[in-house]
């Protein structure tokens, strides 16, 4: 069941105008919020966009646009990845070079 956070802030009186809007800010805490949560493996891609009110598409557009890596590797699982990759591209080359390309 999902839980209801409610967060409360008194901020000084006119710190918010029309260059420094405040549903601006509001968004913008939520998104840090949540790709804290993400960069964390607490949440998913999925779990993120439905927070934010958006599609995944555009969740992963976020990640990307504020640096925040998808995949998270630790050094052996990256090397077991580039070894298959390797393999995969010796694999076409020689299904290539077997049709005579």
């Amino acid at each position: 069941m999902p839980r209801l956070l409610r967060f409360e802030w008194d901020v000084p009186d006119g710190l918010f105008d029309e260059q420094f809007r405040e549903e601006e800010f509001l968004q913008g805490l939520k998104e840090e919020a949540v790709l804290k949560l993400f960069q964390a493996g607490r949440i998913t891609s999925g779990s993120g966009a439905k927070l934010l009110g958006m599609t995944r598409r555009d969740f992963l557009e976020l990640l990307y646009r504020r640096g925040v890596p998808y995949f998270r590797y630790s050094p052996q699982q990256f090397r077991q990845e580039l070894e298959a990759v390797e393999q995969l591209g010796e694999e076409l080359e020689k299904r290539g070079d077997a049709r005579g390309t």
